[in-house]
């Protein structure tokens, strides 16, 4: 089981929200969706529902078209960024609402209930929910008919750390024999869940990689010089290193054909006082800046 994205674009009256994105989704993946607001991220997410029409390329589920195929539809759940929900109705009325519409019965309507956390509170009214249980009834929703295909939108926005938590492991149980894509801001929480990330800047795929393999192969130093004239002219003279990024005293450096004991004489040479070198990881906070350009804060 696996969805094809080959290739598609959405243009929209005044910008291009996807160009010839592609890639795989398969069966038992968790995919994380990562990408800076206005990336196409949203757009993506509702082009694989078949909830908007694209202008070129191809969604194919196991070879078949989502905008044209029942199956296809029925074998989606999908949890809007927005969760919309009937705030006036108690839990277990809301939730009966599909289970009626899909006719599934009383049984999988609980087992549903039981298994996302809402057993204690499926006859209070939604409005009288907390955002985490309200997220809870709206993965429920989502589930209720055991779709194939499951599609999050920042399930975790707005949570505290506990019910993050909460949600991430319902998140993985839930997805077994599925396949799962959703998208968040939270990095660590992507690399905490994904097997896999697929980024997108300015509508175009930056890229797509396995959790387990980001940053590898990466080697860098960071120096923190002892005042900012040391960092100026290190960065300054020709000495074959090579400088990744540059900040007041601090010089980051790839150090993929260098030594750190090579770095360190040669600063001794030239008398340029150093107050420490760590060796540094690309994690994937790294990663993004690099990909997007972005240099603002990024939730942790």
């Amino acid at each position: 089981m696996n969805i094809k994205i080959n290739q598609i674009y959405k243009n929209f009256v005044k910008k291009k929200a996807l160009s010839q994105v592609s890639f795989d989704l398969f069966d038992g993946e968790i995919v994380g969706l990562l990408g800076p607001n206005g990336a196409g991220k949203s757009t993506l997410i509702k082009s694989v529902c078949g909830l908007i029409s694209i202008d070129g390329g191809s969604i194919t589920f196991d070879g078949e078209n989502p905008y044209v195929s029942n199956n296809y539809k029925r074998d989606i759940g999908y949890l809007p960024e927005n969760n919309p929900l009937i705030d006036h109705m108690y839990v277990k009325e809301f939730l009966g609402l599909k289970t009626d519409f899909y006719g599934l019965g009383l049984q999988r309507l609980q087992q549903v209930i039981d298994l996302v956390g809402l057993t204690s509170h499926q006859e209070v009214k939604i409005y009288e929910l907390s955002k985490g249980y309200r997220q809870r009834v709206g993965i429920a929703n989502a589930i209720l008919h055991d779709p194939k295909i499951l599609i999050l939108d920042e399930p975790t926005s707005g949570l505290d750390p506990n019910q993050m938590k909460e949600i991430r492991d319902l998140i993985k149980t839930i997805s077994k024999n599925k396949i799962v894509m959703f998208s968040s801001h939270i990095l660590s929480e992507v690399e905490q869940i994904c097997d896999r990330v697929v980024m997108i800047h300015e509508g175009r795929k930056v890229l797509d990689q396995p959790v387990s393999e980001l940053g590898k192969g990466e080697h860098q130093i960071e120096i923190q010089f002892a005042n900012k004239q040391a960092a100026h002219v290190f960065s300054l003279q020709n000495h074959g290193f090579q400088i990744i990024d540059q900040d007041n005293s601090r010089v980051l450096i790839d150090t993929s054909q260098t030594h750190k004991a090579e770095i360190l004489n040669w600063c001794v040479r030239h008398e340029l006082e150093i107050d420490q070198m760590t060796n540094k990881s690309s994690d994937l906070n790294h990663i993004f800046e690099q990909l997007t350009h972005e240099k603002h804060a990024i939730s942790q």
